[in-house]
């Protein structure tokens, strides 16, 4: 079944010699974005191309699995034509054509595939009574289809599994294992680099690690290293996550969150955010909104500082500042610790100290104030953990880190019912690793794509 999205422009190559990359593992796939870029314009380019007869196109799309089809437009004299797999087309109008191709993605329960395409010859003179060759190759975006965690006291310090491991609980090796100097965060932008905190003070605050590096493992290096400015306080960085725009959000030390906009991402060095907020307290990890609202843990409860608020400074306090206590009782407060939406937009809280997971209903999530409201439903975990943030997969399970004892899915059906420690919720994978010290934060390239997150894709 074919899935598409972000059409492809012909751009000059120096755009995408400005997306970085680690040249070293370009043959397992190259950074999102090194795609699409123009080649030769074939016999004849855009000037002096007579629109004169007919001619053949032969079209090669090359690189995917045989039930994932491409997605290429040849547009023309004779009109545009769309195809998914090679094929010869006859009887076209002579004169000049362009080609264009998006990324497809194929199906999968837990985290799919991305494929990028790379276009040879994006545009060409079609001459009378003769064939031109169109060759669309596609390859594997390296970080799609693994899960991905920080991996504090172990021997590497990013860890990723193929979604093929994930569908039982089991022992395993990691697929792919990273050293690279990340510390206790994941967040992916649109092209599948992953974005994280630096892993000592002797590296940039927050790091980019290209995904062209994270189809092999090994010792690799992050080509961005962000200093954000007027953050001098210790430890600096808590949280980062992207807004839709791209825009990147961090979570930091003084009861600050702070935007790193997106045109300022592209290099490294000091960065100062254009936007401060400063009436944050007790700040820790961070998540949007479908609407775009900005939502975040506070000291065990939970704030959102609405979407038009974003684009200026200011020291107010946040729009809604919520407590949830349990289900079935108003005296019984919970902690919020780390969150997620899901795609029906309930907002989904790990309670750290308790070793629980809960829900608040989306239609509890637009009051304003200081508000208490019971949980949706409140899951104990059966397995002794330090749980970490949650993460949605493609079918509607959430995925949570277990510290020491790996990672874990509970089932869109463990979803629906609470329970209590004394009939805690043993999760329906429970995976372990050798290559695993300490769990942190988790994260899935791409996101399922109905959540409200900068890397979900259609």
């Amino acid at each position: 079944m074919l899935r598409k999205f972000g059409a492809f422009l012909v751009l000059p190559l120096s755009v995408f010699a400005a997306c970085g990359g680690d040249g070293d593992d370009s043959a397992t796939g190259g950074e999102a974005g090194d795609t699409g870029a123009a080649g030769d314009t074939g016999t004849g380019g855009s000037s002096g191309c007579a629109e004169s007869g007919e001619g053949t196109l032969d079209v090669r799309v090359t690189g995917l699995p045989s039930d994932v089809e491409g997605d290429v437009r040849i547009e023309g004299p004779s009109g545009a034509d769309s195809v998914t797999e090679s094929t010869t087309l006859e009887a076209r109008s002579g004169g000049t054509y362009e080609v264009s191709a998006e990324r497809v993605t194929d199906d999968d329960p837990i985290v799919r595939t991305v494929y990028d395409p790379t276009v040879t010859t994006a545009a060409f003179c079609l001459v009378a009574g003769k064939t031109q060759t169109v060759s669309v190759s596609y390859r594997a975006i390296p970080s799609s289809n693994k899960l991905w965690t920080t991996n504090a006291n172990g021997d590497h310090p990013l860890v990723g599994f193929a979604s093929a491991l994930l569908a039982t609980s089991d022992e395993v090796a990691a697929s792919v294992t990273v050293d690279a100097g990340v510390g206790n965060d994941v967040a992916f932008d649109r092209d599948g680099n992953l974005w994280s905190l630096g892993a000592t003070l002797a590296e940039p605050p927050i790091v980019r690690v290209p995904a062209a590096s994270l189809g092999t493992s090994g010792e690799k290096e992050f080509d961005r290293g962000l200093v954000v400015a007027g953050v001098e306080c210790l430890p600096a960085m808590r949280a980062i996550a992207f807004d839709a725009a791209g825009n990147l959000w961090a979570s930091v030390c003084g009861d600050q969150v702070v935007r790193l906009d997106a045109a300022d991402l592209g290099a490294d060095g000091d960065v100062t955010p254009s936007v401060v907020l400063s009436g944050v307290v007790e700040n820790g990890n961070l998540a949007f909104d479908a609407e775009g609202n900005l939502w975040f843990a506070s000291g065990g409860s939970l704030g959102r500082i609405d979407a038009a608020r974003l684009d200026a400074s200011d020291s107010d306090e946040p729009d809604l500042l919520l407590s949830v206590t349990e289900p079935d009782s108003t005296a019984n407060p919970l902690g919020a610790t780390d969150l997620a939406f899901d795609a029906d937009g309930n907002l989904w809280v790990t309670d750290f100290g308790a070793n629980v997971v809960f829900a608040v209903a989306a239609e509890e999530l637009g009051a304003s104030g200081s508000v208490s409201v019971p949980a949706l439903v409140r899951i104990a975990i059966g397995v002794t953990a330090l749980i970490d943030r949650p993460v949605f997969d493609e079918s509607g399970g959430l995925w949570l880190g277990l510290g020491g004892n790996g990672v874990a899915r509970l089932s869109p059906e463990q979803l629906t019912v609470s329970t209590g420690a004394g009939d805690a919720t043993m999760p329906e994978v429970v995976l372990t690793s050798g290559d695993l010290g300490s769990v942190g934060r988790i994260g899935f390239y791409p996101a399922a794509a109905a959540l409200p997150l900068f890397h979900s894709l259609p």
